[in-house]
This record gives structure tokens, C-alpha cells and sequence, in this order.
């Protein structure tokens, strides 16, 4: 035999699941990871060693020992036997089990062991005998009954394999449950928890398939949910109990009309949906949001408010027709794109990448509405209303920038491509800080200000270049040189009113063209 050295961080794997293990000359480990693989042992104990007759154990630093396989049985895991052992370090007390498995690390003799001392049942829901969570008989096929140990349950798991004939898929919680784990896997049958009771305690979630999820009680389980797939439906605020909510490719609506505040902390980690056109109810995040370092698409079907921070990544594309509104403050480390729908920001605020006004249904209308004080910043290039060719809307499409409060860019604004019709709205006393337009397309392009103020950033001969048409409408148009020289080609037109055009801030104004606005 030869000697097994694992150091540095390395890991050392054994398959057991043979019924044999290796027997080394010796076993070095500094700073390691054993991992030992038993396959199915149907509820017993393993009589094989993993490592056995290793003359000498030298050990380093802090070791693990890691356990994998099903249906573990009670009792004591020989990992490693040894004629004599040296060096400074130790093992970890706590291995890593499978989930719900109980034990620690411990010497027996010249062994390492890994005494598995408790196990909670793996259930799986079947409804057998009623909707009640803890009535008798009611998972592993009327084979077996919930149970609570103390301060955790058994793992549980709801999915498509429950009784055909019941079809008992709305579950009742007479008291409160506290599952070690619960996963939901439902691609055909819809399943909803409610009744007197809660889930609580330790408790994770997962969410898997395509199918619904409607969760009716007021949860406070804080080991956290993870949505991968299919709808979770709230009708209760905390629905999702207290932990972090991991949105990784699942989604979350009200159940109904009735709005929804959600105080969770939550992370974005794939392409997501939130709302739905079906179960309207407003759904308001207050709590953190983590863009996990990536930029995601979201699919909004109905309203949906984001009350608290966003941060360390960006929302890419915006789709579907409710408003996604932000009344907190986020920053975009990426591009933000609307691609349907309209995105508010409502008194909140928002900085970082770029902005990108784009439709893709076909006759549809994208807006970027910016009310109530709020404000975005492009900290560096160019915004676009209309897209640019790498990112096309659909050409029959309208594209919007509704404004109320204040938008500063870097660059300047691109507009007019890829699609029928672009349009910026200047509402009393708002903002617009940019090097000036470029029209990029051949779309139907109209600004139309009503007491708005342009705010110049760099000398520009065409601020509003040709095939732009600029209304002052009844307050007026205010431009801001800023200290530069800003040459306006076109004709300023006549809205409506006789606002007329003021002129402030250092630097030049030089209208070129044909007015026809009054005041």
C-alpha cells in the first residue's frame, strides 16, 4: 500500500459503497476535507472502514470529514484506523451530513469515528388520510407520520406523487410545524398551506417546478427560501417566513388583489417574475435586495414596489406590462433596460450604469417615468430612447422618458431608433442634465416641455439636432449653458401657451433656427 497525503486545503475521497475501503501505509492531512461516499445502506450502519490499518495518522490544521449517501443508519462510522498519530492539528466535531442526519467526530481507540446519533424521517407528502399536516399516515405513501423532535422535524417534500384519488393538495396546519427542510416540487398539481398554525423554527424552503404555490399563514421559519421555479403566491405578508428569499429563477405574486409588503431580505441570482396579471395585488419589497454581482432580466406582471435598497449588480431588462416602481435607492451596476411596461421611479433614487428605453412588443410602449423628486444618474456614457442595433426594439414601437423630477447622463441621449415613435415629456420643474441629443434612427422623435430645464454639459452645436421637434408648451423652456456653447438648429414650435424660452447659466445660447413658440 501507499501513503495518502492530503494538504493545503486539498480533499480526499473514498467509495465505500462496495463494501471496501483503501488501506494506505499511512495518512497525512493538513487543513483537509475527507469525504467518504455510502450509497443506500437501507437504515444500517456501515461495517466497512473507510481508511483502515494506516500505520501512521499525521493530522494538520482543522480537518472535516464529510458523509454522503441515503437511508444512514445509527451508530458508529469508522472513517480512519491508525497504529500511531501525530502533528498539531485536529478534526472538526461537527461533520457534514446529509440533511437531517445528526453526529459528531469522535476518537474511539487507535479511530476516527463519525457517531451518528439522531436522524429526522425523509416524508414525502401522499394525503392519504385528509389535509392535516400531522395526521397520522398521511406521507411516505400512509406508510408514516410527521413528527417534531424538539427544536426541528422531519425533512419534507410536496410533489407530484401524492394520492391520485384524494388529491389532497391543500394542506392544513392545525398547529404550528418546524420541518428541518421543506421542498415543494410540483409540476402538475398547484399547492397551498394555510389553517391555525405556521411553519416556524429552523425550516429552509425550496421551491422547484413549474406549478403553484400558495402559502396562507403568517410564517416565521428563518432558514431561508430558495424559488427555482414556478410561482409563490403570498397571502399572507409572511408567507416566506423571516429568512432571506433567493429568487433564482422562480417567482412571487399576491394570492388575489390584496396587496403584499414583504420585509425579507432578498438576493436575485437568475431571471426572474414578480407579479401577476391574474392575482393582482401589489406586491411592495422593503426589504434589501443583493443583485448577486449579475444583471437579470424581470418579468413584471403587476405592480411591483422595491421600498428599501438595491445593490452590487442590476435589473437588465424589464419586461411584461406592470409597473416595476422604486420609491428607495439602488444602484444599476449595469445597464437598465425597458423592454415593456413602464419603470418608475417614485421619489427614489437611482444611479450607476446606463439607461435604455427600448420596446419589443410590436405597437406596444416603454416608459421610463421619473416622479415625485426622483432622480437617475448615468455615471458614465450614454443613455438611449430607442434602442441602438445590438439591443433592436421592434420598429412599429413607442418609447417614452416621463419627467418630474431629475435625470443627469454623462453623455448624451440617443433617440429615434429601431422604432415609430420617441418622446420626452418635460413636467414643471424637472431636471435634464446631458451633453445634448443624437438622433440615431428615423423614428418620429418630439420633446415636449412644459416649465423643464435643459442643463448643458459640453459645448454642443446641435443640442436638439434635425428631425427633432421641440414644444414649448404653456410654462416654458429653460436652458442652462452651464458655462458652454450650445446651438439649438431646429425650430423651437409652439406647444401650446406662451411659455416662451429662458435662458440662464454662463456660456452661450445660439438659436438657429425657425422659431415659432410665443412668450
Amino acid at each position: 500500500s501507499s501513503p495518502l497525503v492530503a494538504s493545503n486545503g486539498a480533499s480526499l475521497g473514498v467509495d465505500v459503497t462496495g463494501g471496501f475501503g483503501a488501506v494506505p501505509a499511512n495518512v497525512s492531512l493538513n487543513n483537509s476535507t475527507v469525504t467518504v461516499a455510502y450509497g443506500n445502506l437501507y437504515g444500517s450502519s456501515p461495517y466497512v472502514t473507510a481508511l483502515s490499518d494506516a500505520g501512521a495518522l499525521t493530522i494538520n490544521g482543522t480537518n472535516n470529514i464529510v458523509l454522503t449517501g441515503t437511508n444512514l443508519g445509527l451508530g458508529i462510522y469508522t472513517i480512519i484506523s491508525y497504529g500511531s498519530i501525530d502533528g498539531s492539528g485536529s478534526f472538526n466535531p461537527n461533520p457534514i451530513l446529509p440533511l437531517g442526519v445528526f453526529g459528531r467526530v469522535e476518537t474511539n481507540g487507535n479511530a476516527i469515528v463519525v457517531n451518528i446519533t439522531s436522524q429526522v424521517q425523509q416524508l414525502t407528502w401522499s394525503g392519504m388520510t385528509g389535509l392535516d399536516w400531522t395526521t397520522a399516515n398521511n406521507w411516505n405513501y400512509g406508510s408514516a407520520t410527521y413528527m417534531d423532535y424538539g427544536p426541528y422535524g422531519d425533512v419534507v417534500t410536496f410533489d407530484d406523487t401524492l394520492d391520485g384519488t384524494a388529491l389532497n393538495t391543500n394542506v392544513n396546519m392545525s398547529v404550528a410545524v418546524q420541518p428541518f427542510a421543506m421542498t415543494v416540487n410540483n409540476n402538475t398539481y398547484d399547492y397551498s398551506f394555510g389553517g391555525s398554525g405556521k411553519i416556524t423554527g429552523l425550516a429552509s424552503l425550496i421551491k422547484k417546478g413549474v406549478a403553484a404555490l400558495t402559502l396562507n399563514t403568517a410564517n416565521d421559519f428563518d432558514g431561508g427560501s430558495s424559488l427555482q421555479s414556478g410561482m409563490v403566491r403570498l397571502g399572507n405578508d409572511a408567507g416566506l417566513g423571516s429568512g432571506t428569499i433567493a429568487l433564482a429563477g422562480g417567482g412571487i405574486s399576491s394570492a388575489g388583489g390584496t396587496p403584499r409588503t414583504v420585509t425579507n431580505a432578498m438576493s436575485i441570482t437568475a431571471a426572474s417574475a414578480l407579479g401577476d396579471s391574474n392575482q393582482p395585488g401589489q406586491l411592495t419589497f422593503a426589504g434589501p435586495v443583493d443583485l448577486n454581482g449579475s444583471a437579470e432580466d424581470i418579468a413584471v406582471s403587476s405592480d411591483v414596489v422595491f421600498s428599501g435598497t438595491y445593490t452590487n449588480g442590476s435589473f437588465r431588462e424589464k419586461s411584461g406590462s406592470g409597473n416595476l416602481i422604486f420609491t428607495g435607492t439602488g444602484y444599476q451596476g449595469g445597464t437598465l433596460e425597458i423592454g415593456e411596461g413602464n419603470i418608475v421611479v417614485d421619489g427614489g433614487v437611482i444611479s450607476g450604469g446606463s439607461v435604455r428605453i427600448s420596446c419589443q412588443p410590436p405597437n406596444d410602449i416603454a416608459r421610463l417615468i421619473v416622479t415625485n423628486g426622483g432622480s437617475v444618474t448615468v455615471t458614465s456614457g450614454n443613455a438611449r430612447i430607442g434602442s441602438g442595433p445590438e439591443f433592436p426594439g421592434d420598429p412599429s414601437s413607442t418609447n417614452e422618458l416621463d419627467l418630474s423630477g431629475t435625470i443627469d447622463i454623462a453623455g448624451s441621449a440617443q433617440i429615434g431608433a429601431n422604432s415609430a415613435f420617441d418622446q420626452v415629456n418635460m413636467h414643471p420643474d424637472s431636471v435634464f442634465k446631458l451633453q445634448g441629443f443624437s438622433y440615431m434612427g428615423t423614428a418620429v422623435v418630439e420633446v415636449n416641455v412644459n416649465k423643464g430645464t435643459f442643463v448643458a454639459k459640453t459645448n454642443k452645436s446641435a443640442f436638439f439636432p434635425p428631425h427633432m421637434t421641440v414644444n414649448i408648451q404653456a410654462s416654458g423652456l429653460t436652458m442652462d449653458s452651464a458655462g458652454f456653447v450650445v446651438g439649438i438648429p431646429v425650430g423651437l414650435s409652439d406647444g401650446g401657451g406662451s411659455g416662451g424660452l429662458t435662458k440662464t447659466g454662463a456660456g452661450a445660447l445660439e438659436l438657429n433656427g425657425t422659431n415659432a413658440y410665443t412668450g
